[in-house]
């Protein structure tokens, strides 16, 4: 999902100037600015992720402390220990305060102090009233107190044994927005906030809590990402690759600034983006070659570092279909059909989703072949597929022209049609205005063909005064698919099924399917399946029904896939 990332900055001060002696061992410092930047701060915002907080370093230095008071607290340090509770000890805390630098903050950020050693059993301790968190290098916690101190590890390596640097300053961040340690009675293993087995684990609570003081402390420059959405699918192009469009808004005072736009993929390197500004928005493009999921983070950063981010979890470049006709391509097969490889999603015109049945869009509540054929494209091309569904149940091909297009009979619905003073007929344009504006959602070239099953309402009819002749549906189709090019601005290619099965005895009419026939010989559309041989049991109702059962369903995927794979595969 698309997440607002808060930004924290973090001030790191070397307190490296206290000569601490524990139990005969001599307890210099040890870890280095590098590692802070390269190893500890990586890892406390690996921790963080789920909570979309981001830790950004703001300053490091090594802090001077006056001698006489340096030696004092030094003294105390070696003999200090928690609170007879276990708790924060008064007289530490006083300490330890003692020696935070005076800064003169031009950003407002926490600051943490890298001290040698801060207390028997102890390995950090936060202040969050002043904002400041105190961490050791060296602990005798592991032991508790019995025996001399030791290194902290920079990070985990595997199970807990004795808790590293990152971890504590992860925790100790936690208590700086309000998090504690939960009650003992209810206590969760691997938790960063405590645990009989402390981990780096936060709950949904803690998250929305932390979130929560987060923006109160440290108000952010919002940033909302507009496009690419969550599990967005780009048309990619004959290269192998596509263009994402990244835009979104932002507020008045970061466009005045004039901050840069970085944008990074799967937690690569930050690469500078050029932006074209509007009205407190942004827009910018990336390329990326197909395939996905793929990560991306957006960030612009001024002068004091970065003052706005945002992510999109799942972006993929691919392959996107438009999927229109009637029932047997929209949501009325006997089973609903999931997806398996977690890369089929579709488009409501709204937001992308997995395309888990029913298809949002088109009409009915069941099943559809789009999770199959879009499972069987992902295993061929290895790249995310999309679908915009727009099928309308028991609908006649009359009713998808524009809007005025003339007829002489009726369909068997008359809903989307209108009758002449002069007896003939004409549409509406309602589906056609919806099946523009589907196609539009996307842009131009912004799909790769639309797959037409249509004609079992033209076909056959009880009242034969509604029966489509097949020169006229031949007619229709064509300016159908002509309109709608110009309309969408561009020659959208369009596959068209041979469909007209009714029920067995009634398995096809041989005027329309020559007119769809027609159409492709005519190389105004490319041959897609023949579904009226998808019959028998691959029918609903024991094969009694016109719609697919949830085999049928299958099958009518995996013939769409014979004839979309070959095509596909030369593009």
């Amino acid at each position: 999902m698309q997440t607002n990332v808060i930004n924290i900055p973090v001030s790191i001060h070397f307190v490296n100037d206290l000569n601490i002696t524990k139990s005969g061992e001599r307890l210099t410092p040890w870890l280095t600015e590098r590692e802070i930047r390269d190893v500890v701060l990586p890892e406390v915002n690996r921790i963080w992720k789920p909570a979309g907080i981001v830790w950004n370093l703001n300053t490091v230095d090594v802090a001077k402390t006056a001698t006489s008071k340096s030696e004092g607290v030094a003294r105390y340090l070696e003999g200090a220990a928690r609170g007879e509770d276990g708790g924060s000890n008064p007289e530490l805390v006083r300490n330890l305060l003692s020696i935070v630098p005076s800064t003169d903050d031009k950003v407002k950020s926490i600051h943490v102090c890298v001290l040698p050693f801060i207390g028997s059993t102890l390995q950090g301790l936060a202040i969050p009233k002043r904002q400041v968190a105190f961490v050791g290098q060296w602990t005798d916690k592991p032991s508790q107190g019995r025996r001399a101190p030791i290194r902290c590890k920079v990070i985990e390596d595997g199970a807990f044994v004795q808790g590293s640097f990152s971890r504590t300053l992860a925790h100790e961040l936690g208590h700086l927005l309000s998090l504690q340690h939960p009650d003992r009675a209810v206590r969760q293993p691997d938790s960063l906030m405590g645990g009989g087995r402390p981990g780096n684990a936060l709950t949904q609570q803690e998250i929305d809590m932390a979130r929560k003081a987060a923006l109160k402390l440290y108000p952010q420059t919002e940033l909302k990402i507009a496009t690419p959405l969550d599990y967005q699918v780009v048309q990619r192009n004959q290269r192998g690759k596509g263009t994402v469009t990244i835009s979104g808004a932002i507020t008045a005072a970061l466009l005045e600034e004039k901050h840069t736009l970085e944008v990074r993929r799967d937690g690569g390197d930050w690469k500078r983006t050029p932006v074209r500004w509007g009205n407190a928005t942004f827009t910018a493009q990336l390329e990326l070659q197909a395939g996905g999921w793929y990560a991306l983070d957006v960030r612009f950063v001024g002068p004091q570092g970065v003052v706005a981010a945002a992510s999109v979890a799942h972006v993929g470049v691919g392959d996107v279909f438009v999927v229109a006709g009637q029932s047997n391509s929209a949501n009325h097969g006997e089973e609903r059909q999931r997806v398996q490889s977690g890369k089929v999603v579709t488009f409501d015109g709204s937001k992308w989703q997995l395309a888990n049945d029913p298809q949002p869009g088109a009409s009915g509540d069941m099943g559809s072949f789009m999770p199959p054929l879009g499972d069987a494209l992902v295993a061929r091309f290895g790249v995310p597929i999309g679908f915009i569904a727009c099928g309308i149940g028991a609908s006649s091909v009359r009713e998808w022209l524009p809007d005025g297009s003339t007829f002489p009979n009726p369909p068997t619905i008359e809903s989307r049609v209108r009758r002449l003073p002069d007896g003939s007929w004409e549409s509406k344009g309602e589906a056609y205005a919806m099946f523009i504006s589907r196609m539009s959602d996307v842009g131009k070239n912004g799909f790769r063909a639309v797959l037409w099953h249509q004609g079992e309402s033209d076909a056959n009819q009880a009242d034969t005064s509604r029966t489509l002749a097949g020169n006229l549906y031949q007619k229709y189709l064509t300016q159908l698919i002509q309109q709608s090019r110009k309309d969408i601005g561009w020659n959208a290619p369009w596959f068209v099924a041979q469909a007209s099965y009714h029920i067995p005895g009634d398995e096809g009419s041989d005027d329309i399917r020559k007119a769809q026939a027609a159409v492709w010989k005519d190389r105004i559309a490319l041959q897609g399946p023949n579904s009226d041989a998808v019959k028998g049991l691959f029918r609903d109702s024991g094969g009694k029904g016109v719609h697919f059962s949830g085999p049928g369903l299958r099958e009518h995927a995996a013939r769409w896939f014979e004839k979309i794979a070959p095509w596909l595969a030369k593009q």
